[in-house]
């Protein structure tokens, strides 16, 4: 996968060895590149979150799913930092991010 555009939110590339169901869906759907980064980018996101607050319904992501994206982009960082592999290191055994 490639990203790229001024918010970082272009799919540039989207292909991997084993590929899924709809992957060739994924680059029109989902990719943006907004004129710049102040006021675009995650727009969707944000009235998707409103609107899970006013009406219900399911998120998006669950706070399981946001931890193992901080961890992800963490270990980006180091591995660019250090020039090294970088292990994700959280293996949930018992956690309750998200739920209720």
């Amino acid at each position: 996968m490639v990203i790229g555009g001024f918010a970082v939110n272009k799919l540039e590339t989207w292909s991997f060895v084993e590929t899924q169901p709809g992957d060739e869906q994924v680059v029109q759907n989902y990719s943006v590149n907004p004129p710049s980064v102040y006021g675009f980018g995650h727009q969707a996101y944000y009235e998707h979150v409103v609107d899970v607050i006013e009406n219900g319904g399911p998120q998006l992501v669950d706070g399981m799913k946001g931890r193992r994206s901080l961890e992800l982009i963490s270990a980006i960082y180091e591995s660019i930092e250090t020039g090294r592999e970088v292990n994700l290191r959280f293996k949930p055994k018992m956690a309750r991010l998200g739920r209720v």
